[in-house]
């Protein structure tokens, strides 16, 4: 079985067909092995075509999507043929954090509910773990997740960024030298990072949940 996790927004039906065709294509895995997972960070490049009818785009941003969407399904699909071909034993353990970073982001207001901080309103806090490990016990990789939008950054930035889970990712793979640290994003369509809005912020809530998963891993898994 294979899990691809990216740092897009959206994975539109149409595009992981395609996606899992080459992968299938390549590897020789039945689509039902293959699982695919977007960070849902907003400050991502778009991937499919399905809705674009919804975006005011130009024939030259069109091709831009196009183009990059063939870059990005011949990269993984790649990165799947290497991890198919390099599959060897390993030991797999879990555990669960915890976080703050998320704050319900849906708040009745007048009698309406409108996007906006809401401290009395639900907020799934855990951090899921899963430790990949080599027979000798050495830390291979990791794969985490957190129940929050990834959108520390607004509309008011503009950079391409992996935003919090991007930064986590980061910071755990510098600290613990030569291991694959994936994102899962989890149920958390009614949560945002609180606060948010800069890119300082969104290494902090980065940095934040990468030292609860490095806390976890350097503890006893189960």
């Amino acid at each position: 079985a294979l899990l691809v996790t990216a740092d897009v927004c959206v994975l539109r039906a149409g595009f992981v067909k395609k996606l899992c065709a080459s992968i299938t294509e390549k590897t020789g895995l039945e689509r039902g092995k293959i699982m695919v997972n977007a960070s849902h960070t907003h400050a991502g490049p778009v991937l499919g075509r399905d809705d674009l009818f919804r975006y005011k785009l130009s024939p030259d941003e069109r091709k831009h999507i196009e183009d990059f969407e063939a870059h990005f399904i011949q990269l993984v699909t790649g990165a799947a043929d290497k991890a198919m071909k390099s599959a060897a034993p390993a030991h797999l353990s879990w555990a669960k954090g915890k976080t703050n970073i998320a704050a319900n982001r849906r708040r009745k207001v007048d009698g309406r509910m409108r996007m906006s901080p809401n401290p009395k309103g639900y907020v799934d806090r855990d951090v899921p773990v899963l430790r990949i490990a080599d027979p000798a016990g050495n830390t291979l990789g990791v794969l985490f997740g957190c129940a929050c939008h990834c959108t520390t950054l607004t509309d008011a930035q503009t950079r391409i960024s992996g935003d919090y889970a991007g930064y986590a990712r980061q910071y755990l793979e510098t600290r613990f030298d030569g291991i694959q640290a994936m994102f899962m994003t989890g149920c958390g369509g009614s949560a945002n990072p609180n606060p948010r809005g800069t890119l300082t912020l969104a290494r902090q809530h980065g940095h934040s949940l990468g030292i609860e998963v490095a806390r976890i891993l350097g503890g006893k898994l189960q």
